[in-house]
């Protein structure tokens, strides 16, 4: 608050419950860490966040009144509180909403908006069949489980699309290693057909590769894998010590590195991130190295971004034994230049082009809603969009600006 002293009560009470009484059922409704969790803070104070990516709905009980505090216990839970998350999926929803059959639940305006939307997205190139998975590879396994989508990531795509490539030359020797944050695949790849939009909705991002230093000894890189909490860990849930909810979770390490074999003290490293941990990973990795300041990550392996690998991978390496699944590189790189740069810069046509359509698709039983309204007239919204992108991508190429100046306002049309 830019008032240094918005409160004209010089001694204001730091605690808002007894104003509220003794027996008021306080909920907090948290968000943004992208994670199911919730925390009994008293007896009669709860937290609860049902959040991941779209794939999440939350159901919270409070009770209408509370016993006087003498009475009840310190765990909320046992005190008329109650949380359930629910799994955004049709099968689920059915069964909640009490239909034998989930295309029960469909309206006559609910069909024309799926169709509406798969249109959009066969004529935005999205239906295109990419290639074709042999198993469903989570987002969240562990990196030693069988279908862990980031295991598959760091040891078969990254290793195959991206380092099979002829390194700059001013790289030390043939070892590379990427360091990339874990949150930045948001959804499963499924068992069967993969088409761009699945792509796009799992590798969303088009981040692209920065070199963060050049001839770096294993032993460095040991600390930095360290220091970025590069190894499986446990974590206490919402961080607290506590016997009804802070039950120790398994987790994804913080960053993986890609390739995930093991590092050797005594050989050198080409140490590699993404557009968004560069910063971060240079300034932990040259404090390892020099204790002080750093050189500007350089871009390298242009044209490629964390996006095109994966469509590079999937189109040559996951066929199902069918040979083949999609267009040259080339083309798939335009193609995420203009269809992950709008999804990424405006979140809101991210949300109804991608997610949602996961309603239509029965494989996949997942469903996700959002909308915009209408806002100002279409050359303003235009522009808009540009900017939007620019801002949150940073400095974008003059070819990718006059690519989106050409095809947003057409997004805009068909969505």
């Amino acid at each position: 608050n830019p008032n240094p002293n918005p409160n004209p009560n010089p001694n204001p009470d730091p605690n808002p419950k007894p104003k509220l009484g003794d027996t008021v059922a306080v909920l907090f409704a948290t968000g943004h860490t992208h994670t199911r969790g919730e925390q009994s803070l008293d007896g009669g104070a709860f937290s609860f966040e049902a959040g991941h990516y779209l794939d999440t709905l939350g159901f919270a009980s409070v009770p209408e009144a509370l016993t006087d505090p003498a009475d009840r216990v310190e765990d909320a839970t046992r005190n008329g509180f109650a949380v359930k998350y629910i799994e955004a999926n049709v099968a689920e929803m059915a069964s909640i909403l009490g239909f034998d059959n989930a295309a029960d639940m469909s309206t006559e305006q609910g069909l024309r908006l799926s169709q509406d939307i798969a249109a959009a997205q066969e004529r935005l190139g999205l239906s295109r069949r990419v290639g074709c998975a042999d198993q469903t590879y989570r987002s969240g396994a562990l990196l030693d489980e069988s279908d862990s989508l980031w295991s598959l990531y760091a040891d078969q795509a990254i290793p195959q699309a991206l380092f099979s490539q002829k390194p700059p030359l001013h790289f030390v020797g043939d070892n590379m290693l990427l360091f990339q944050s874990s949150g930045s695949l948001r959804y499963d790849l499924y068992e069967g057909d993969v088409l761009v939009d699945d792509v796009i909705s799992m590798a969303p991002f088009a981040d692209e590769f920065y070199l963060i230093a050049t001839g770096v000894l294993g032993s460095d890189v040991r600390a930095l894998n360290t220091q970025l909490g590069g190894e499986p860990g446990r974590r206490q849930l919402r961080g607290h010590e506590n016997q009804a909810f802070g039950r120790a979770l398994h987790s994804l390490p913080a960053f993986v590195r890609a390739p995930s074999s093991e590092i050797l003290d005594s050989e050198l490293y080409n140490v590699i991130s993404v557009t968004f941990d560069k910063d971060h990973v240079a300034e932990v990795l040259w404090e390892i190295i020099t204790g002080g300041e750093h050189p500007e990550p350089d871009l390298v392996f242009d044209g490629m971004n964390t996006t095109s690998v994966w469509l590079d991978y999937i189109g040559t390496s996951m066929t199902c034994g069918t040979g083949g699944g999609g267009d040259s590189s080339a083309e798939r790189k335009v193609e995420v230049v203009v269809v992950s740069g709008i999804i990424g810069g405006v979140a809101v046509l991210a949300i109804v082009a991608v997610a949602l359509s996961r309603f239509k698709r029965a494989r996949h039983e997942q469903v996700s809603a959002a909308g915009a309204g209408a806002g100002a007239p279409k050359p303003k919204i235009g522009k808009g969009l540009v900017g939007l992108v620019q801002a949150s991508w940073g400095k974008r190429s003059e070819e990718h600006v006059r690519i989106l100046n050409e095809v947003d306002n057409d997004m805009i049309d068909e969505l």
